[in-house]
């Protein structure tokens, strides 16, 4: 299974790829805006287990499932949609997970999680901003 995280920047998409990955890709503003961030982790599985151990096969099989974190090349409320990449890349996926912030931005600002949460669905399915999104 490929599931990736989408969200504004800023979100904590990264965040959350490090705590399920295990891995370490850089997070915050500064992070390399527009690299595509991969982790595979092996899902254990108790029945598995339990059928190796009874059938003792050469090799053992667990499920899969890839995290894709993309980061945006841009910020949140200057006039641009999700770039092409970002687009193509989330195609190819089998789930989108989306990462809402519920932590106080760099400036201080409150989180407004319902409210970036329906912004960004407006933007997925516009394929462009919301056109009356604040500017951040």
């Amino acid at each position: 299974m490929k599931l990736a995280w989408s969200g504004f920047p800023g979100s904590g998409k990264t965040t959350v790829f490090n705590a399920l990955t295990g891995l370490s890709a850089e997070t915050g503003y500064g992070a390399a805006r527009g690299k595509t961030n991969l982790g595979v982790v092996k899902v254990p599985d108790a029945r598995v287990d339990a059928l190796a151990n009874l059938y003792k096969p050469k090799k053992t099989t667990y499920a899969e499932i890839a995290f894709s974190g993309r980061c945006r090349g841009h910020g949140r409320g200057r006039g641009q949609g999700l770039d092409e990449k970002t687009l193509a890349a989330m195609r190819e996926m089998d789930a989108l997970c989306h990462v809402v912030p519920r932590f106080a931005g760099p400036s201080g600002e409150a989180p407004r999680p319902l409210h970036e949460a329906k912004d960004f669905e407006v933007e997925m399915n516009l394929g462009r901003p919301h056109p009356y999104r604040e500017a951040a």
